[in-house]
């Protein structure tokens, strides 16, 4: 706390300014709560067929769209899958990146001036993010379209993709130097403790390992019967399936979503204990990412394509907001297990956070097909991405 000293001879005027002011000389929590939160708002919406991910690089700010079209639709075209590199704020396309046989591109991480993307057909490829330039592509040895995802830990050097375990590769040889005893779904570091978060969705648990030794610290099971302290009247307990997590060093916070029950839980990071869990207000959360500078944290759903907006301080929700279509009527599934129905929306499958200007992306694939007899057979071109205003106290 900055501390301010007041000399004698002034303290006689600040004492008379305190007389007149009266009761606001003690309405500090009074002020405090006058504060109001602008929500964040749409500013574009950027068309992309089955945009997977869209993460900023943190030192230019250039955005870097994924696509990916996915395997399990009957027609689907692969011609848009790659990455596109857009400018900041004129989002003016500055390249365009293919490889043979248009590989879906899954995830996409930098470090210092090389983004790192992993491929569908598990193959990992290095770019100069100066030049677009290929630097090297590296096969992983992974199982192909294993859902992967991608982190890095600047002080141990090591990069962690997922799928089916969470593997560990050396950031100067990229060889790989060990195996995480976890199932993840995802990954995080958290950079100023050196720890590495994975979740298990079938398993609901969230495991934290040492990124220097790759050892498992501790296991958190996630939505396990019993309920945090103060939340017994207000919650319901529903069997997880953690599928997307994010952390906050600023709070030694992380978040964990639930795409089963539509909860995004709060872990205390010291203590490994989850002492809440937010509700949202159906099932599909999937993705969370922190604004670690305005200490919010933003949530999508993608059931219902709403972005969700946490207080960090209180982790109470502050708003939401549509961000796409929902994905279509009540009981109608979207890897169509149910019969005769229409989807129609452009799912939300991931939200990211610029730390150069603050703007908040969210990468609608567009996975929407009519639905019949109980098979996905019409894919549709819908997809977007969605650039927002950063959320703020005014």
């Amino acid at each position: 706390m900055r501390t301010q000293t007041i000399h004698r001879s002034g303290f006689v005027a600040l004492a008379a300014a305190l007389v007149l002011l009266g009761p606001l000389a003690h309405t500090h929590g009074s002020l405090a709560s006058s504060r109001h939160f602008v929500a964040p708002r749409i500013l574009r919406r950027l068309p992309f067929n089955e945009a997977s991910s869209v993460q900023a690089d943190p030192r230019t700010g250039r955005i870097w769209v994924t696509q990916a079209a996915p395997t399990y639709i009957t027609g689907t075209s692969h011609a848009d899958d790659g990455i596109t590199v857009l400018a900041p704020r004129t989002y003016k396309t500055l390249k365009r990146l293919q490889w043979v046989g248009t590989e879906p591109a899954t995830d996409v991480i930098f470090d210092a001036n090389t983004a790192y993307v992993v491929l569908a057909n598990s193959e990992l490829v290095l770019i100069d993010t100066r030049t677009y330039r290929v630097l090297r592509t590296v096969k992983l040895g992974l199982p192909a379209d294993s859902e992967q995802s991608l982190a890095i830990d600047k002080a141990a050097r090591h990069l962690y993709v997922t799928g089916p375990h969470v593997t560990v590769y050396s950031l100067s040889t990229l060889k790989k130097v060990g195996t995480l005893a976890a199932t993840g779904e995802s990954v995080a570091v958290d950079p100023v403790t050196n720890e590495v978060w994975s979740d298990n969705y079938s398993a609901a648990t969230a495991q934290v390992f040492d990124a220097f030794s790759d050892r498992l610290i501790r296991t958190i099971q996630i939505g396990a019967p019993g309920r945090p302290k103060g939340c017994e009247d207000s919650c319901k307990v529903i069997p997880a399936g953690s599928d997307g997590l994010a952390i906050n060093p600023a709070t030694d916070t992380v978040y964990v979503d639930d795409t089963n029950s539509g909860q995004l839980f709060v872990i205390n990071g010291h203590t490994y204990r989850w002492v809440k869990f937010i509700q949202a207000t159906t099932p599909g959360t999937y993705w969370a990412a922190v604004d670690a500078k305005r200490n919010l944290t933003y949530s999508i759903n993608d059931n219902t394509s709403t972005l969700n907006v946490i207080d960090g301080n209180s982790n109470n929700q502050l708003t939401h907001l549509s961000i796409g279509v929902p994905q279509g009527p009540k009981g109608c599934d979207i890897f169509g297990y149910q019969q005769h129905c229409t989807i129609g929306g452009s799912g939300s499958a991931n939200v990211s956070v610029d730390t150069v200007n603050g703007d908040v992306y969210v990468a609608n694939y567009g996975d929407t097909a009519f639905v019949a007899a109980g098979y996905l057979q019409k894919p549709s071109t819908a997809g977007n991405v969605v650039v927002l205003s950063p959320g703020r106290w005014h």
